[in-house]
């Protein structure tokens, strides 16, 4: 198996999320007070943004733009965490489905260019869980009956697991290129 639901603690899991939310209490205070309907379509676009980034990535691949993009979706997930209240004990009790975890299983033992082999079916996997998002983003404007937290709750999960896997994958210091990515976001600023 691919992914330790014991990777969240050894990345002091806790402690990025209170570094995100000062950060986000920081740079972003615009998002921080939004109403959730319209932040749940703020991650969402995010995340689409990322799934069409992957394609940027496949089409001229670069190391560097891949790490950036992975710490990216970490840190969106973190944000999204902190704002949907998402308990960390979902993690912990969560995996991918065990299709999933066969074709990271099929790749790790190919172990031919991996990274670069990964990237369309990470792509794939992050363009289900930012579908599912957006078909609640939907619902919600249709004014159907949907339980959006819940939907938008279990793709967090899904991505952290998802992003964890592929770290892991790759041997990627995830806590290092998401501290890295905060520091350029801040000067950035």
């Amino acid at each position: 198996m691919c992914y330790n639901p014991a990777d969240m603690f050894v990345l002091d899991l806790p402690a990025l999320l209170v570094r995100q939310q000062d950060y986000d209490e920081k740079f972003h205070k615009e998002i921080a007070w939004l109403p959730p309907d319209i932040k749940a379509k703020h991650y969402t676009l995010h995340v689409a943004k990322y799934v069409a980034r992957l394609v940027e990535i496949r089409r001229a691949y670069q190391e560097v733009y891949w790490h950036k993009t992975l710490a990216d979706i970490f840190i969106v997930a973190l944000s999204a965490t902190n704002a949907w209240n998402v308990h960390v004990s979902l993690f912990e009790a969560s995996v991918l489905d065990p299709s999933v975890q066969e074709k990271m299983t099929e790749y790790v033992d190919q172990r031919k260019a991996v990274s670069l082999a990964l990237i369309p079916w990470f792509q794939e996997e992050l363009a289900l869980i930012v579908g599912s998002m957006a078909r609640a983003c939907e619902q919600l404007d249709h004014g159907e009956t949907v339980d959006y937290t819940h939907v938008l709750k279990l793709s967090v999960v899904n991505m952290f697991i998802l992003v964890l896997a592929i770290a892991r994958l790759l041997d990627v210091d995830l806590k290092h290129i998401v501290e890295m990515r905060w520091e350029s976001l801040e000067h950035r600023v």
